[in-house]
C-alpha cells in the first residue's frame, strides 16, 4: 500500500485524509491501513485512488505507473496544462489553496473571471 506515501506527498495528516474521504473513515482506520493491520474495502480504495489521481494498482503496489491524468475525448489538456496540474498536485494542500487564490486575484486584475 502506498497510502502513507501519497498522503505525505500532499502534506496531509491521517485525520485530514479521513476527513477528506469521509464516509465514517477515522484517523485510526487510516493508521490501520498504513500499518497493514486492515485492508480498505474496494469502495475506499476507489475513493483514495480518485482523490490521489492514481490507479488502484498503483495505490496497492501492483504497478509503478501512477496514471496521473486521465484524458477523455471530450476534453484534452494541453501539455502546459498537464504540467501545471502535475506541479500543483505536489503542493501541500494549504499552499494549493493559496496558489488558487493568487491565480484568481491575477485573473481578476486582468478583467477575466
Amino acid at each position: 500500500m502506498r497510502i502513507k506515501q501519497l498522503r505525505e506527498e500532499k502534506g496531509l495528516s491521517q485525520q485530514k485524509l479521513a476527513d477528506i474521504l469521509g464516509d465514517a473513515l477515522t484517523q485510526q482506520k487510516i493508521n490501520n491501513y498504513e500499518n497493514k493491520i486492515y485492508e480498505p474495502d474496494i469502495n475506499i480504495l476507489m475513493r483514495m485512488a480518485e482523490y490521489f489521481n492514481v490507479s488502484i494498482d498503483y495505490l496497492v503496489g501492483h504497478s509503478d505507473n501512477r496514471q496521473i491524468l486521465k484524458e477523455t475525448t471530450e476534453y484534452k489538456l494541453t501539455n502546459k496544462e498537464s504540467e501545471f496540474i502535475k506541479i500543483l498536485r505536489n503542493f501541500p494542500e494549504d499552499l494549493t489553496d493559496k496558489q488558487l487564490e493568487y491565480m484568481k486575484c491575477i485573473l481578476n486584475k486582468l478583467g477575466k473571471k
